[in-house]
């Protein structure tokens, strides 16, 4: 048998998973995957308390995008479009709003605003 004493060598310079004769052929091709681990994004949730809000107006003049007033009780709300659930005291902004999300919740006079990261 010819190949009876082949030894296989794993090559250096050729994408992983190749396995070559010492002779050069190629002998097989094996798909293996590198697990590396992956830092998984934070998600930011704001949540307003809104039963002691004091309608200041300051997180809706600060980040209009995300906070509204809302028209029924003038206590502030997350924009219908932002909201987590339905719920108008809770939603997650997008990456281009959270600074000024974080920054109306720091601005809020009444400290009814928080900021959860999860």
């Amino acid at each position: 048998m010819r190949d009876a004493g082949c030894h296989f060598l794993a090559a250096r310079n050729m994408p992983c998973g190749h396995i070559i004769r010492n002779d050069g052929c190629i002998l097989a091709l094996l798909h293996l995957y590198r697990f590396e681990k992956k830092e998984v994004p934070k998600t930011m949730k704001i949540v307003i308390d809104r039963s002691n809000c004091i309608s200041c107006g300051t997180c809706w003049e600060t980040c209009p995008d995300f906070f509204e007033e809302n028209k029924d009780d003038s206590f502030s709300q997350i924009t219908e479009k932002y909201r987590l659930d339905g719920n108008n005291a809770m939603g997650v902004p997008t990456a281009d709003l959270e600074d000024c999300a974080t920054q109306a919740a720091s601005g809020c006079c009444a400290d009814v605003i928080s900021v959860v990261e999860e």
